[in-house]
C-alpha cells in the first residue's frame, strides 16, 4: 500500500513554534514570501545559495527586522539576486518594493513629519511614492531628520525644503548614490 501526502500550500498554515528555519541551496524562484512574517516565535531565518531568489522585499517583511534582531540571525540575502541586501534593507529600505500607496500632501504650509498633513495619516513610509502637487504648498524637513520614501512628486510650483542637515532618500530614484546600499544615511 502507498501512502502519498501532499502538501497543497506550507505558508498557509505556518508553524507557530518555528525558531529556526534554514533554505540552502535549493531552487526557489521569486521572492522571500510574505508569510514569514506571520511566524511570530522565528528567531533565525536564513537563505543562502537562491540564486533564483530575486526582486524586492514586500514592506511586509519589514516586521522580521525587528524581530530577527542580529545579523547571524537574518542571513537572508545571501547567494541571492535580491535588489539590495537584508541588512540594507532593514537599515533604510533600500531594494523595498513599492507597495503602490501615494502619500499626498493636504496643502498648505507644514512639517515634513506632521502626520495630519498627510492623505494617509502618517508620516510617509519607504515604500510609499509621495506626492506635493499645491501651488501653494510649502513643506519643510525638520534639521537632523532622515526619511526614506519610494518615489517624489513635487509639482505645479510647490516646494519641499530639506535642510543640509537631514537627509531625503528617494528609493527609485536610480541615480541615487543610496539606491542600492544606502551607504549614504
Amino acid at each position: 500500500m502507498n501512502v502519498c501526502v501532499y502538501v497543497t500550500n506550507y505558508f498557509d498554515n505556518p508553524l507557530p513554534s518555528l525558531k529556526r528555519l534554514y533554505l540552502y541551496n535549493l531552487y526557489f524562484s521569486g521572492s522571500i514570501p510574505v508569510q514569514y512574517a506571520s511566524f511570530s516565535n522565528l528567531e533565525v531565518l536564513r537563505t543562502r545559495n537562491n540564486p533564483f531568489i530575486t526582486d524586492c522585499y514586500d514592506p511586509i517583511l519589514n516586521k522580521l527586522c525587528l524581530q530577527l534582531t542580529s545579523n547571524l540571525n537574518s542571513d537572508i540575502s545571501d547567494g541571492t539576486d535580491l535588489d539590495a541586501d537584508w541588512v540594507d534593507f532593514c537599515s533604510c529600505g533600500a531594494g523595498m518594493c513599492n507597495c503602490g500607496d501615494v502619500n499626498l500632501w493636504l496643502g498648505g504650509t507644514g512639517n515634513w513629519d506632521d502626520s495630519t498633513k498627510w492623505s494617509l495619516g502618517h508620516v510617509p513610509l519607504a515604500c510609499e511614492a509621495v506626492e506635493i502637487l499645491g501651488s501653494n504648498d510649502v513643506v519643510t524637513m525638520p534639521g537632523a531628520y532622515s526619511s526614506v520614501i519610494y518615489l517624489l512628486h513635487v509639482d505645479n510650483g510647490a516646494f519641499l525644503d530639506v535642510p543640509l542637515t537631514s537627509k531625503l532618500t528617494v528609493l527609485s530614484d536610480v541615480l541615487a548614490p543610496s539606491w542600492d546600499d544606502c551607504s549614504q544615511n
